[in-house]
């Protein structure tokens, strides 16, 4: 039984889980107090290597080894953002790939006595429960108290922590495992602080990709949850010494910095609470986008470039862009930044200047917007041959920090301007191509007719009408003959695992169980067809805070399959947590934002497990030479090198517009790598 492993396909993956459940099940490795003073882990990978499959994975483990399983199915809380909600539901739900690994994982057990056992986790783990509201768990019993059944619930954090008949159930219960999802938000804290009060989670499993990017003292907010008695991690003599002599550095780069000794003392250390795995390689290329509208390539990624290279870089963009100045908006550019400089109150300065360099400056309009359209009709056309070529769209993600208010906001003007530059784009191949064009989009709509005709199931037919409807698409299909076939099987197979889900209404006897049911039937449903469902979806669409959770889901969802949308406009919203990457090509950073860590959140949107495009992902960067921008872009490359070890200085005043007192130091790259912990987990054996 010890040496049991849930296969996923990934070592790190699998690694992971077998180190959680031997400090957590077999009670092992747990030296950083005493043996009974652990009760959690946290999963800290880089974005994108499956820290969901990890924790997944290590829950079915740990209830595996229970050593006196209770009768009837478990208790699982998934503590998580209201975003992603769905994502999880997708990740348990029939016929998903991490279900088809469970039931392989459960068959293989079969041969060791303990497939009661197993059996009983598989169970657990596929009865769902989705809750986004307190109606969802609210019960009403004329006598005694409700017991949640056994399964796993998948919970806003912000519900927790609120009032309620049916959400003090859930406070209530004894959860035999509890895992939370970006575990570093508030919300998140104040769940788990909601549960910690009532000690209802024994066993509690936390993921972030971001601990080791933020001010070091965060690591006791986060310890507290991973140990009974909250200890001060940061106050264990190994670290102290490590963080103060990292500390050091930051003040004054020519201090020594930890020794190669208390670095991995202090990794020893924080290995008995956290396992981090970082890609050796990243499979990204970096470019800047000039105001012409064409994109020149950087010669590293930011952490790599040294001073001299990023000043090279931004005198290129300031020479490059010489003929394409636009002496109007630098005029209004520099006299608002006069303005703000002599204003009384000169808060927020930093903030106002970036928000003027995305949007214009009074009648003058920013020209990194000039610069995105030109360059986005060149992208657009050449993905557009590419797919045609390949049969594999290439799609875009733009991210930007300013939303604003519907369709007069900031993110509504972009996906205008690239709404645009699409349709000129594809009327330029359109014409390119004359009769060839037209004679593919009617045999990509014949086929799509066909296959739809085929199917007896409603959702399928009314998907592939609306897929027929949408000109690209129809083109692809008729292109490439096995297209259309392709995308019918595959909603086929999903159409057929929601007929399976729907089959169990009638096995259900309570109310609760059922209700949950058919709130999982509802989301399979939107999920099988997001562009029958609602109004058409456009080439650009939104994913931002502004719009409502269920047009977000749609878009996302459709955004991942063969189909509109093309391109995403995106706020901080759907940076974190979500699956955008199946046939991403690149992300636009629109804006920069003071945090590393954010901009690997953005870009960990299409650098994920399960890509299905072999070309590098593109990260285009769009900065106006002679502005904020620069400083901005320099003061990024510094701190993206102190983000990859724990840093020694607060994140607030990495967070804050800041004088330059407040600047980090632009330290060598080979040097700072010396000093990175490496917590990588053992190999399982």
């Amino acid at each position: 039984m010890s040496r049991v492993i849930f296969r996923t396909g990934k070592r790190h993956q699998e690694d992971a889980a077998v180190w959680a459940r031997q400090r957590l099940a077999d009670r092992k490795g747990r030296t950083f107090s005493s043996a009974d003073d652990q009760d959690g882990v946290l999963f800290a990978d880089g974005v994108g290597l499956g820290k969901t499959w990890e924790a997944l994975s290590a829950a079915a483990l740990i209830l595996y080894k229970k050593a006196q399983p209770k009768a009837g199915r478990r208790h699982v809380l998934i503590l998580c953002p209201a975003n992603l909600v769905t994502k999880w539901e997708d990740e348990l739900a029939d016929g998903s790939p991490f279900r088809g690994r469970l039931a392989a994982w459960s068959k293989k057990l079969e041969k060791t006595g303990q497939a009661k056992t197993a059996q009983l986790v598989e169970e657990t783990l596929a009865c769902v429960f989705p809750i986004r509201s307190g109606d969802h768990v609210r019960i009403k019993k004329k006598y005694g108290t409700f017991h949640p059944p056994g399964g796993t619930y998948i919970v806003s954090q912000s519900l927790i922590t609120r009032r309620g008949h049916g959400l003090s159930a859930l406070r209530r219960e004894d959860w035999d495992v509890v895992i939370v999802d970006e575990a570093h938000n508030a919300a998140a804290r104040k769940a788990l602080d909601a549960l910690q009060s009532r000690r209802r989670a024994s066993t509690k499993l936390l993921l972030s990709a971001t601990p080791f990017k933020l001010e070091p003292r965060e690591w006791n907010g986060l310890a507290k949850h991973l140990l009974k008695r909250s200890q001060k991690v940061l106050n264990h003599t190994d670290v102290k010494v490590y963080i103060d002599r990292l500390a050091e550095v930051f003040q004054n780069p020519a201090a020594p910095g930890p020794k190669p000794a208390e670095v991995v003392a202090a990794g020893d250390v924080l290995k008995h609470l956290a396992a981090r795995t970082v890609p050796r390689t990243f499979d990204r290329d970096y470019l800047m986008l000039m105001q012409d509208g064409s994109a020149t390539a950087l010669p590293a990624r930011l952490d790599q470039l040294d001073d001299p290279a990023v000043r090279f870089l931004l005198e290129k963009l300031r020479s490059d862009n010489e003929a394409a100045r636009d002496h109007a908006f630098e005029t209004a550019y520099f006299d608002a930044r006069f303005q703000l400089a002599t204003t009384k109150d000169p808060t927020f300065v930093a903030t106002q200047l970036r928000r003027t360099l995305a949007t214009g400056a009074g009648k003058a309009e920013s020209p990194r917007r000039r610069a995105l359209a030109r360059w986005a009709r060149a992208t657009f056309a050449r993905d557009i041959r590419r797919a045609l070529e390949t049969g594999v769209p290439h799609k875009t993600i733009v991210f930007t920090a300013w939303v604003g208010r519907g369709a007069n906001g900031e993110a509504a003007s972009l996906q205008r301007i690239l709404q645009a530059s699409y349709d000129d784009a594809l009327a330029t191949i359109r014409a390119s191509l004359g009769r060839r064009w037209h004679a593919w989009s009617t045999a990509g709509q014949r086929r799509f007719g066909a296959a739809a005709d085929k199917t007896e199931s409603p959702v399928v037919t009314s998907a592939l009408g609306a897929l027929a409807d949408d000109e690209l698409t129809s083109v692809l299909a008729g292109k490439h003959s096995r297209l259309a076939g392709r995308i019918a099987r595959a909603l086929a197979t999903s159409a057929a695992a929601l007929e399976t889900l729907a089959g169990g209404l009638g096995d259900l006897d309570t109310g609760f169980e059922k209700r949950a049911l058919k709130r999982r039937i509802r989301d399979r449903k939107a999920a099988l067809s997001p562009w029958s469902t609602g109004a058409r979806l456009a080439p650009v669409e939104r994913y931002t805070g502004q719009e409502a959770r269920s047009a977000r889901d749609r878009a996302a969802t459709a955004f991942r399959e063969i189909g509109p949308p093309w391109v995403l406009v995106a706020s901080n919203v759907g940076s974190e947590g979500i699956d955008l990457h199946t046939y991403t090509a690149r992300i636009v950073h629109y804006d920069l934002e003071w945090n590393p860590a954010k901009m690997e959140q953005r870009e960990g949107r299409g650098d994920r497990v399960g890509r299905k495009l072999s070309d590098n992902l593109e990260i285009l960067y769009c900065l106006v030479p002679r502005t904020y921008d620069e400083r901005m872009f320099h003061q990024l490359v510094a701190r993206d090198r102190w983000h990859g070890v724990l840093l020694g200085k607060a994140a607030k005043q990495l967070e804050r517009d800041g004088d330059d007192q407040d600047d980090a130091p632009l330290i060598d790259h080979a040097r700072l790598d010396k000093m990175r912990l490496n917590l990588a987990p053992p190999k399982a054996r």
